[in-house]
Order: C-alpha cells, then structure tokens, then sequence
C-alpha cells in the first residue's frame, strides 16, 4: 500500500498536469477584444514588426498571430463589412451606416512557424465595431503615416504576387487611405499586371475610392483594355461609384456604351448597370436605347429590367402592354408578359387577359395561360376556364386545362 507521502506527491503531480491542461484549452481558446492588444514600441515600421515577433515567439503562444496599426483613411470609403448597409422600412424611414475613418487599421496576419516570418493574410477592419479575434493575440503598431503604411503594403503584394489572396487584401487596404498615391497606383496595376484576377480587384478597388479622379481612372481603363470581361468589370465598377459621387456622369458613360459598338456582353452589362439606377430618367434612357437599337438580344436584356409601378404616372407598365400586343417578334412578346406577371400581387391581371384576347400568337397565348396559372385570383382561374372551354385552338384548352387541374386554389363552381 502506498504510503501518505507518495500519495500526496501523487496527486500534487497529477492536479499540476491537469492545471496545466486547462491553461493550455484556455491559450487556444482564447478570444482577444480591442482592450487585449498588445501595444509594441519602436521607430521604424520594420523595428516595430519585428519587436512584435519576437515578443510573441518569447511567449510561445502558438505559430500565428496578429499584427495591426491605424491609418488614415479617406472620408466616405467602406472599410468594415457593414459600411454601406442601409436600412429602410415601410414608413419612409431609412438610415445607411457608414464607416468613420477614425477606426480604420489593417491586419496583417503572420506565419511565424517557419525560419522566416510569413504575411498569410491582409484584412482592413473599422475598430469602432467591437471585433472579437479567437485564438491568436494582437499585436498593435499605433498610427502609421500614410505613405509609410502604402510602401508597406505594396511592398507585401510585390513580395507574393502570386498569392491572389494576398493581393486582394492589399488591394483593399490601399484603396481605402486617403492619399493621391491611390488612384494612380490601382490604374497601374489594372492596366499591366498579368493575373486577370488581380487586374480584377484593382477595378473593383477604384470604385471603391469616392473620387472623381476613380472615374477618369475608370474611363482611361476602359479605353485601354481590350478584354471584354474587363470591361464589364469597369462597367460594375462604374455603378458602383456613380451611385455615390456624380451619378448623372455614370449614367451618360452607361448610356453612351449601351449605344456603341463595343461587343454586345458589354452593352448588355451597362443596360444591366444602367438599370439598377432608380427614376423615370432612367426608364426614359433605357427606352431611349431601346427604340435605337436593332441588337435583338439588347432589346431582350432591357426588356427584362423593366418593371412596372403602382400608380397612374408609371412609364413601364404602357410599354410593356404595347410590346406584347403589337411587336413583331414573339419572343420580345412573351418576354414583355413575363415582366408584367413577375410583379408581386395582382395588379397587372387585367392587361395580362387583355393582350391575350388581342394576340394573334399562340406562343405568346402560352405564356399568359402560363402566367395566369401562377395566380390564386379568382379573375384569373375564371379566364383559364374560359380559355379551357371555349378557346378555338385545341392545344391552348388543353394546356388551360392541365393548368388548372394543377393550381390548388381551383375549384369548379
């Protein structure tokens, strides 16, 4: 039998392991606030970093950590993932949440398990949101002059350029400082990197800078490139900063390309562009390059971004009627009835029976009974059985019958 001793000794030993393996769960499940970062001193960028390293390898904390510091960013600029949401609700009331800059700061996240020090990741967050980071520490820099911050992040991209992950994150944290170095250098790299997907980012990153110098960038690059896909990625970017600084000079661009020669994808993508603006300008423009065009497909892709609204002043809803009634290509026909039917409610049931007793084309007939199926509405079962019973063509009955033994709300009366 062991004595008292050893089993004192014993059991020392064991609640000791047991200690240590808690504080060991607890280091890796740890998780960091804004309060936990660690400030690190120094002169230079390049003595910060590695005081930063060599502090957290002497803690033996693990192969990874955080390295972060603030710039200055420009007014206006998304930074954090919530920038830009916008709440709205049925009372008119809407608010858009925007970043201040004042908590911009970019993270570099460091591999430091091998025999040199590795930047696996570049993020750019707001640090009024109260970001929680599990499992790694964060190491904090302070404030970093703005050129001081650009050479080192370009100096991460050029260092990896194949690295598509970290080039995107460095893209985004350059676009979001406010210095004049920022339009030319994301010009740059979007007219001569060889990655298309960085050329990519690079675009997207331009609309991104609430300028009108991302706008001429833009326009240069446009003119520039030849590949296509490029160029619609221009055009997104286009929207995307029209929306928020010289949204008249947008829609011009998108107008002017919608009506040019470029390949018809890219026409297709300023129509899409051009019409997820809002106002009766912009239904005017889009029938503007509609009755231009003698592009089928063009005609097709504005068809399919109008969409009739409730009120006596609406554009669209006119349009649509006389496109399905009176155009000569059935399928421009059938897509105009698609766009009245795909409206929430019912309030377009009338003008959809109205153009089927008017068409002559019984493909277009076949959308309407197509369309008319969808609803529950009383008006709308009752043309189908009439449509079913009385129609002169057999093979409209009988797809008016077999969609009305398929609708639920259906019952004879």
């Amino acid at each position: 039998m062991l004595s008292k001793a050893i089993l004192s000794v014993l059991l020392a030993a064991l609640l000791s392991g047991l200690g240590s393996i808690v504080l060991a769960q607890d280091q890796t499940g740890r998780t960091y606030s804004r309060e936990d970062f660690i400030k690190v001193e120094g002169g230079s960028l390049q003595e910060k970093l590695d005081r930063a390293i060599k502090q957290f390898k002497d803690s033996k904390q693990g192969d990874s950590l955080w390295i972060a510091y603030h710039f200055q960013a420009r007014d206006g600029v998304s930074i954090g993932p919530f920038s830009g949401m916008i709440y709205r609700d049925e009372d008119g009331i809407r608010l858009t949440h925007r970043d201040n800059p004042d908590g911009a700061a970019v993270f570099f996240l460091m591999d430091v398990s091998g025999a040199k020090p590795v930047f696996a990741r570049v993020k750019t967050l707001n640090l009024n949101e109260p970001y929680l980071f599990e499992d790694r520490p964060i190491y904090w820099l302070g404030t970093l002059e703005t050129a001081q911050s650009l050479a080192q992040l370009e100096s991460i991209m050029r260092a990896d350029p194949e690295n598509k992950g970290i080039v995107r994150g460095v893209l985004r944290a350059i676009s979001a400082h406010n210095s004049p170095r920022v339009v030319p250098l994301l010009k740059e790299i979007a007219l001569k990197d060889s990655s298309y997907d960085i050329q990519r980012s690079a675009i997207a990153n331009l609309a991104r800078v609430p300028a009108k110098e991302s706008l001429d960038a833009l326009d240069e690059l446009f003119n520039n490139l030849g590949s296509t896909s490029l160029k619609q990625e221009i055009i997104r970017a286009y929207a995307q900063t029209g929306d928020r600084i010289a949204e008249k000079r947008v829609l011009d661009r998108l107008t002017a390309i919608a009506k040019s020669e470029e390949k018809r994808e890219v026409r297709a993508e300023a129509v899409r562009r051009l019409a997820s603006f809002r106002g009766d300008a912009v239904v005017d423009r889009l029938f503007d390059i509609y009755d231009r065009s003698n592009d089928r497909d063009l005609k097709l892709e504005i068809i399919r971004h109008l969409s009739p609204r409730e009120g006596r002043d609406d554009r669209v809803l006119p349009k649509l009627i006389s496109l399905a009634k009176r155009d000569a290509d059935p399928e421009m026909q059938r897509e105009a009835v698609r766009r009245l039917a795909s409206t929430s409610g019912d309030e377009h049931l009338g003008a959809l029976i109205e153009i089927y007793d008017s068409a002559a084309s019984d493909p277009v007939k076949e959308e309407i009974i197509s369309r008319l199926a969808r609803s529950q509405n009383r008006k709308a079962l009752d043309k189908l059985l009439t449509i079913a019973k009385e129609d002169p063509s057999p093979k409209l009955r009988q797809l008016a019958v077999r969609r009305l033994s398929a609708n639920r709300g259906f019952t004879l009366q």
